[in-house]
């Protein structure tokens, strides 16, 4: 039995939460984004089911990508050391390379936020064992796992050293390979289809191959499909997007407001609700509703909470309009894709009462188009091995 799993996004969220006061009473805003290890015996319990009723022998468990998210985290703002995703150079695998040591220290506090779902994960990987709805549960004798992880676009950086990627095989309990724990991770796994009909006939990718503002390589036609490991190992625009723009917001608006989001009053609770927003920020898919998102989110009257953003935004998209990497990307993918940019972000000056026409607080928000995303499956169709018939679906997540 074949079981495919993706974007997950265990993250580092401890930081992100909020304590104020409200009522005389210290309360907190929480921001859950992880999920919880009564998620993960949920799931294999019906890989239970489904071993059991198909009489299967294996489990081929596939970490799709995005398990990690290694981007979104003010973890890269505190460090001091000026590393980010969007750094085209990873440098060696020793302490002191900035970049690869912020990436443990990231996975350090992903790990601790997430401690009580790795034991979960690798007790049923490495004895088939769970428990569910309280009750103890295994496998049966005669049925096997094995968990394999490709990187995603957000966990790419777990890729680039040795260390990392022994780190990432401990936690997942992944079987190491030949080459040994630190050995690079596939990018893509077939399982093919035999003559005499055995195997899956399955591939199976993250799926950011797909995606042009999330790959470093045109991915028009097909062509991103075959590229090298060191290909993926670039930065694409997506990197600093995450980073630099949507995490930089939330970091820089709870440091501008920080006494403001700690009192009480409606004003605070607005300030909180945008801060909690922001968090979310870049979940928001497909990217075309963002303002519609963000309008929600603000209130159709609240000039004043809005205008507090405006600063934030502006700090962000000045720095990203200046940036070498940035400019670089947006030439790569064609000049109209950093007027999208540009577009997408020109709330840091339009009136607000625009921006209420324009997000559709009026009743026209599907009218207003950010992006125009070419659909995974038309770039799927040119996978080679579906061409051969060797494999006949192709599974993606991303």
């Amino acid at each position: 039995m074949l079981a495919v799993i993706s974007d997950l996004h265990f993250q580092h969220t401890s930081h992100d939460a909020l304590r104020y006061v409200a009522d005389g009473q210290v309360r907190e805003l929480e921001v859950r984004r992880n999920v919880t290890p009564e998620a993960f015996q949920r799931f294999f319990a019906q890989l239970h089911a489904l071993a059991e009723h198909r009489r299967s022998r294996e489990v081929e468990l596939v970490f799709a990508g995005d398990i990690f998210e290694i981007h979104r985290t003010p973890l890269w703002f505190f460090e001091g050391s000026g590393a980010r995703p969007s750094d085209v150079v990873l440098g060696d695998d020793r302490a002191g390379n900035s970049l690869r040591d912020v990436v443990h220290r990231i996975l350090d506090h992903v790990v601790s936020d997430n401690a009580a779902c790795w034991p979960v994960i690798q007790r049923f990987i490495r004895t088939g064992e769970y428990e569910y709805q309280g009750l103890p549960a295994k496998l049966p004798a005669n049925v096997t796992v094995r968990a394999h992880f490709l990187p995603g676009n957000h966990d790419r950086l777990v890729n680039g050293w040795p260390s990392v990627r022994a780190r990432v095989r401990e936690l997942l309990a992944v079987e190491v390979p030949a080459g040994g724990a630190g050995a690079p991770f596939p990018h893509v796994l077939d399982y093919v289809r035999g003559a005499d009909g055995s195997g899956y006939g399955v591939r199976i990718r993250h799926g950011h191959e797909y995606d042009a503002w999330n790959f470093p390589v045109d991915v028009a036609r097909g062509k991103a499909l075959g590229v090298s490991g060191a290909d993926y190992l670039r930065p694409s625009l997506g990197d600093y997007l995450t980073c630099d723009v949507a995490t930089r917001m939330a970091t820089c608006f709870r440091a501008r407001y920080a006494l403001d989001l700690r009192g009480g009053g409606p004003e605070a609770h607005a300030l909180r609700s945008l801060y909690a927003a922001l968090t979310e920020f870049d979940d928001v898919r497909p990217f075309s509703l963002l303002l519609t998102y963000m309008a929600r989110e603000f209130g159709g009257s609240d000039e004043h909470t809005f205008n507090a953003l405006r600063p934030v935004i502006r700090d962000a998209i000045e720095a990203a309009e200046r940036h070498p990497f940035v400019v670089s990307e947006a030439n790569r993918l064609g000049v109209s894709s950093l007027k999208r940019l540009v577009a997408g972000w020109a709330l840091k000056t339009v009136p607000f009462e625009m921006l209420r026409t324009l997000m559709g607080l009026s009743g026209s928000a599907s009218q207003f188009n950010l992006d125009a995303e070419v659909p995974p499956a038309e770039i799927a169709q040119f996978e080679p091995v579906l061409a051969d018939g060797s494999v006949e679906t192709v599974i993606a997540g991303h």
